[in-house]
């Protein structure tokens, strides 16, 4: 049996005991998926999901500021 085969057939038997496997962490790119998994492995589910959400929406202002403070410091006179 190939590698290929075995690995269809660890799917179909996972997908016949979990059928309806869904992820309870709340994110929306995969960097985010990514650290909040590894924040999960400290805490519940739901307590990620508590900090996950400051931290992600301060992580996307900080991205914001990043882009922009170059413009910033170009027009500036020093």
């Amino acid at each position: 049996m190939t590698k290929k085969e075995r690995l269809s057939n660890l799917m179909n038997i996972l997908n016949s005991i979990y059928p309806e496997v869904a992820c309870s962490l709340d994110y929306k790119t995969p960097i985010q998926m990514l650290i909040a998994t590894q924040l999960s492995a400290q805490c519940t589910d739901a307590n990620v999901n508590k900090v996950t959400k400051d931290l992600f929406n301060l992580h996307s202002v900080l991205v914001s500021l990043a882009a922009w403070l170059p413009l910033l410091f170009m027009q500036s006179k020093f």
